[in-house]
């Protein structure tokens, strides 16, 4: 949940920062800061505190599990976006219509 928005989607990678997904097609990114509450497939019941980064044990089990679990090259991003029809990762973190 972020921003009151129920999102779903491909746990492509994590960052210092945030969760980088992919959702119908799009790419997108979600600082953790504003993650409300998460829940992914695969990976089975994980908690933390929301909007807070999670633990480094959450993180790591969640790396194993993203399509990219040993970070998101710059190349892979930019093919990403491209293939998207995006410049940059939406911002999920950003009011609706300002991202």
């Amino acid at each position: 949940m972020v921003n009151k928005r129920r999102v779903e989607g491909e746990l492509l990678a994590l960052t210092d920062t945030g969760y980088v997904l992919e959702i119908g097609g799009r790419i997108a990114f979600a600082r953790y800061s504003d993650v409300k509450e998460a829940e992914f497939d695969r990976v089975g019941p994980l908690t933390f505190k929301a909007r807070q980064t999670p633990s480094v044990r959450v993180r790591i089990k969640m790396r194993h599990l993203s399509r990219f679990p040993y970070g998101i090259t710059d190349t892979a991003l930019s093919a990403l976006l491209s293939n998207a029809g995006q410049s940059a990762p939406e911002n999920l973190g950003a009011p609706p219509g300002a991202s």
